[in-house]
């Protein structure tokens, strides 16, 4: 899995969703090109490493305009959907990265809860 080259992020929020820790990153520093607004990374309970990532990335086209992507990135491969301003809001990141998570780990019908 190609996981972002985080250099410094602040952790925002702390989910409990099953058997994981879902933290939500922000102020993202990277050796990459992309821009990172938010990242949700996905951490098995007793696990040193996450197993997968979400991220909210600027566009190129525009990434000052507020167009953002979503990218879900597991060991299976990766893949984006967008783009959507709505990704920009913190709050609503965090529930369709949350959502996305359920499915990629086929637990939809698993409930999550703020830790932080």
């Amino acid at each position: 899995m190609k996981a972002p080259d985080i250099q410094t992020a602040v952790p925002v929020r702390r989910y409990a969703l099953g058997d994981y820790t879902a933290v939500v990153l922000h102020d993202i520093k990277t050796r990459e090109e992309r821009i990172y607004r938010f990242i949700l990374a996905l951490v098995p309970f007793g696990e040193p490493a996450p197993v997968l990532f979400i991220t909210a990335e600027a566009t190129d086209e525009a990434p000052d305009r507020g167009d953002t992507i979503i990218r879900v990135i597991a060991e299976s491969g990766e893949r984006a959907f967008g783009p959507d301003a709505r990704w920009r809001d913190l709050d609503q990141f965090i529930e369709d990265a949350l959502l996305m998570a359920r499915k990629v780990l086929r637990m939809e019908g698993e409930e999550h809860r703020r830790l932080q």
